[in-house]
């Protein structure tokens, strides 16, 4: 048998990544990006809210990709 032969999973396991881990990445992904943005504001203020911005539409998107699931 070669490395190209597939077993058959178990039950519930199709090989891809659970709907909590990308919740829970998107949500980590908004807090690094509100650190930027705490860090940019009295240097750059476009730039933060830029970040902010950013940060608002992770935060949202991996709280409702956790209500989907």
């Amino acid at each position: 048998m070669g490395a190209s032969a597939s077993r058959p999973r178990p039950a519930g396991q199709n090989g891809g990544v659970s709907h909590s881990v990308i919740a829970l990445l998107l949500i980590a992904l908004a807090g690094f990006l509100l650190g930027g943005t705490y860090t940019l504001w009295k240097t750059t203020r476009p730039l933060a809210v830029a970040l902010g911005a950013c940060a608002v539409l992770a935060a949202v998107g991996g709280v409702i990709w956790l209500t989907q699931g």
